[in-house]
């Protein structure tokens, strides 16, 4: 009978099991060893932010606070804009919105004003503090909204930030260079055209696109007084209906399909730049020129 031999037990799969944690353990400790700061997390978020963003929250809060500054020179005490409680916030945004200037004491655009009070809505957020008073569901800056409305309003009506840029006149020597560059003329049906257009809006006044776009032949009669062989060489070559029709190739010709309102519209624009004149030209350009002897 064979005796059973004691040989006792070994944990073989247990010491490799926790050779692996270990390896692990190790791989993990120097993988996520390093621990960032507080510091580091705002200059990760601060790099990330765009460069004119942070300069518009910096020129808000600057203008808030030279505002804040002028103000408490009273017996007023105007804590700063993130130390505010909502009803502080709310109290002196609208005075700060109304009495809003420039340096030299002129007024903001209503787009300025607007852009002013976002910038102190970021320098909020980036104080972690949840405060948007152009949030329509918050009723706590009912007043201060109110307020922003009515001074953007009363800036428009005023016409403040809303001149528009005007047109550069086609002056005369533009006018020779447009056909000695060969962009007036009677050579081809797009110069003819070019010619044609030009004319009409200075000699008629006609500026806007729905003018030209609704002309027709039949509205223009040929006198003694007028550039005769422009007109006529284009009424010819119309004939009859809409009088701005996209040109064809080869010669003076014109298609039935009329010119596109949105082409016309850019039809001054698109001739000067091909003469190589230097300037803000649009239609209204054509019309603004005084009496001018037609090149011969």
């Amino acid at each position: 009978m064979e005796k059973e031999s004691d040989c006792g037990e070994f944990n073989v799969i247990s010491t490799a099991e926790e050779q692996v944690k270990e390896e692990v353990k190790s791989v993990v400790v120097e993988r996520f060893q390093t621990q960032v700061s507080q510091f580091e997390i705002d200059t990760l978020i601060h790099s990330q932010t765009n460069a004119n963003t942070r300069k518009n929250t910096k020129w808000s809060l600057n203008i808030f606070n030279e505002w804040r500054k002028c103000r408490s020179k009273g017996d007023n005490d105007i804590p700063e804009l993130q130390d505010m409680t909502a009803e502080e916030l709310d109290y002196w945004l609208q005075r700060f919105i109304v009495e809003l200037r420039k340096m030299n004491g002129d007024e903001y655009s209503p787009k300025s004003v607007y852009y002013i009070i976002c910038g102190l809505m970021r320098h909020l957020k980036d104080h972690n503090i949840s405060i948007n008073i152009l949030e329509e569901a918050d009723t706590r800056f009912l007043l201060t909204r109110k307020v922003l409305d009515a001074k953007m309003k009363e800036l428009v009506s005023q016409g403040v930030g809303c001149k528009p840029k005007t047109a550069d006149p086609v002056s005369n020597e533009d006018e020779y260079k447009l056909w000695n560059s060969g962009v007036f003329g009677f050579t081809n049906s797009t110069s003819l055209q070019y010619t044609v257009f030009f004319y009409a809006c200075k000699l008629f006044g006609l500026r806007g696109r729905d003018e030209h776009r609704h002309l027709e032949a039949d509205q223009f009669e040929l006198g003694q007084r007028c550039l005769c062989t422009v007109f006529k060489t284009y009424l010819d070559a119309i004939e009859s209906g809409m009088f701005y029709r996209k040109p064809l190739q080869n010669g003076i010709r014109y298609g039935k399909q009329p010119v596109g309102i949105n082409k016309l519209g850019n039809f001054i624009n698109e001739m000067c730049q091909q003469a190589g004149l230097v300037g803000h030209y649009t239609n209204h350009s054509g019309s603004e020129i005084g009496f001018y002897e037609f090149p011969t």
